[in-house]
C-alpha cells in the first residue's frame, strides 16, 4: 500500500511538471506569436507609410505632366495606383504660382506632399542684363562691369561719361552683346494670378472663425493654422514667437488692420496673412513658404528671413540685415490707377538676398514705366530682377536684369538707360530660378517645382 501510493505521488508530481512545463512553452509560444505579428504588423505598417508616400510624391509630377498636355486647370482628380493604393491631387492657384497637393493612401496609411509649380525661365535669363525699349541706347557709366551676354533694342550699347568719370575701359564687358528690334519683358499669366484673386475673397467670404478686436496670437496659438482653415480678425493682428506649419490645405487669416510678425516667430507652408493695411516681418521672425497679402505695403526688415511669397500692390519694402532665401519671390503687382510715386519694390538690405524680384503692371500705359524697382548700392542679389517699368540698380547682381528701362537718378537729373558702377555676373548664379507661370503661346511651355514638402 505504501508503495503503492509512493508511486501514485510521484505520477502525480511527473504529471503537474508535464502541464507546467506545457504551460510555460505556450506562455512563450503565445508571447513569441504576438511579438511575431506586432513586428509584422509594424513592419507592414511601415510598408505601407513608405509605398503611401512615394504614392503623394508620384502624384506631384503627374500633374505637371497634366498641365504640360492639358494646359492650366484647377481639377481635383482620384486615381488608383497600378500596385495597389490610390492618388488624390488637388490644383490651386498660389499667388502667380500652382499649387498641387497630393495625397497618397494604401490601407490605414495616408501621405501628403504639396509642391509649388511655376514656369522654367526662358533663354532670355541666360543673359546677364535685358533691355527692352528701343527708343534709347544700354548707356554704361563709371566702373560698371558685366559678365554674361547683353540683350537690348537695335541701338545697342555705347560707353558714356558721367559728370567728370572716366569712359568705362572697353573690357568692362565679358560677353556677347546682341542687338534685337523687338523684346518684351516676360508678363505673369494673369489667369493664374486673377483666379488666386479670387479663390482669395471667397475664402474671405467663408470664413469659419472671427475674432473681434485686435488680436495677440503667442506660441499655444497655433489652432488657428492647424484646425481651422479660415479666421478674420477685425482689427489688428500680432503674431509673436508663434511656430505654425501646415501643407495638407490651405490656411488663412485676413486681418482689416494692420499685421506684425515679430520675436522669433515661424509660419511656414500653405499658409496665407493677409492685410486690408500693411505687413511688417521684424525682429527674427521667419517666413518659409507662406503668402504675405497686403493692401498698402510690406516691410521685410530688422534681422526677419523671408522665404516665401510677398504680394503687395502698393509697395514692398526691404532693409535693414533682413534676408531674403531662394525660392523666395517679391511681387510689387502695381494697379493701373496707382498714383503713389513710393509705390513698387526698394531693396536696400545688406543681409542675404536671393529671390526672384519682380514689379509688375500693364505694360501698353505709359505712366506705368514710373513704377520702380530700386536695389541700393549696399546690397548684393543674387537671382532675377524683373521690371515692366524702370530698374534703378546701383549694388551688385549675381543673375539677371529684365527690365523695360533703366533709370539712375542724379538730382536735378535723371539718367535714362544708364548703368552706373554696376557689377553685374551671371556667371555667379549656377542654378537657374523658377519663375511664376508666364504668359506665353508655346505649347511646348515647360513648368518646374519650385518647392516640395512632405507631410505624414
Amino acid at each position: 500500500m505504501r508503495l503503492r501510493s509512493k508511486l501514485q505521488n510521484q505520477s502525480g508530481s511527473v504529471l503537474a511538471t508535464v502541464l507546467l512545463v506545457l504551460v510555460i512553452l505556450l506562455a512563450v509560444f503565445l508571447s513569441a506569436m504576438t511579438y511575431a505579428l506586432s513586428r509584422y504588423g509594424h513592419h507592414a505598417g511601415n510598408q505601407n507609410l513608405l509605398i503611401a508616400s512615394h504614392l503623394s510624391e508620384a502624384g506631384i509630377p503627374h500633374a505637371i505632366n497634366q498641365l504640360s498636355r492639358e494646359g492650366i486647370g484647377f481639377d481635383s482628380s482620384t486615381y488608383e495606383a497600378p500596385n495597389g493604393g490610390d492618388i488624390a491631387t488637388e490644383v490651386h492657384p498660389w499667388g502667380p504660382y500652382l499649387l498641387v497637393i497630393s495625397r497618397g493612401t494604401l490601407g490605414s496609411k495616408s501621405v501628403t506632399t504639396s509642391a509649388v509649380i511655376g514656369s522654367v525661365p526662358s533663354d532670355l535669363f541666360r543673359a546677364a542684363v535685358t533691355l527692352c525699349e528701343e527708343n534709347s541706347p544700354l548707356t554704361v557709366a563709371g566702373h560698371t562691369r558685366v559678365v554674361g551676354d547683353i540683350n537690348t533694342g537695335h541701338l545697342g550699347v555705347v560707353r558714356g561719361r558721367f559728370r567728370g568719370e572716366g569712359i568705362p575701359e572697353e573690357s568692362f564687358h565679358t560677353g556677347v552683346s546682341r542687338e534685337f528690334s523687338r523684346l518684351d519683358v516676360p508678363e505673369i499669366d494673369t489667369v493664374i494670378l486673377n483666379s488666386y484673386y479670387d479663390n482669395l475673397k471667397d475664402r474671405r467670404r467663408s470664413v469659419q472663425s472671427r475674432l473681434s478686436g485686435s488680436v495677440l496670437l503667442g506660441p499655444e496659438d497655433t489652432q488657428y493654422f492647424e484646425n481651422v482653415s479660415s479666421t478674420k480678425i477685425e482689427n489688428n493682428l500680432d503674431i509673436k514667437g508663434l511656430s505654425a506649419s501646415r501643407f495638407d490645405q490651405i490656411s488663412s487669416l485676413f486681418a482689416r488692420g494692420s499685421i506684425e510678425i515679430t520675436g522669433n516667430s515661424r509660419i511656414s507652408g500653405t499658409i496665407e496673412l493677409v492685410s486690408d493695411r500693411h505687413i511688417d516681418l521684424r525682429d527674427s521672425a521667419t517666413v518659409d513658404g507662406a503668402i504675405l497679402w497686403a493692401e498698402d505695403s510690406i516691410v521685410i526688415c530688422d534681422y526677419a528671413r523671408f522665404s516665401g511669397i510677398a504680394i503687395s500692390p502698393g509697395k514692398i519694402i526691404i532693409r535693414d540685415e533682413a534676408s531674403l532665401a531662394y525660392p523666395a519671390l517679391v511681387l510689387a503687382d502695381l494697379p493701373e490707377s496707382s498714383q503713389d510715386e513710393e509705390s513698387g519694390l526698394q531693396i536696400s538690405s545688406r543681409g542675404l538676398l536671393e529671390a526672384v524680384c519682380i514689379v509688375r503692371h500693364d505694360p501698353d500705359i505709359a505712366e506705368s514705366r514710373e513704377r520702380l524697382l530700386y536695389l541700393d548700392t549696399a546690397c548684393i542679389f543674387t537671382g532675377f530682377l524683373i521690371s515692366a517699368g524702370q530698374c534703378d540698380i546701383r549694388g551688385r547682381v549675381a543673375g539677371s536684369i529684365v527690365t523695360e528701362q533703366f533709370h539712375y537718378d542724379f538730382p536735378p537729373t535723371t539718367y535714362v538707360n544708364w548703368l552706373k558702377g554696376v557689377h553685374v555676373n551671371r556667371q555667379w548664379l549656377d542654378y537657374l530660378p523658377t519663375l511664376p507661370i508666364t504668359a506665353t503661346s508655346d505649347s511646348s511651355a515647360r513648368y518646374g517645382i519650385v518647392r516640395q514638402d512632405r507631410v505624414q
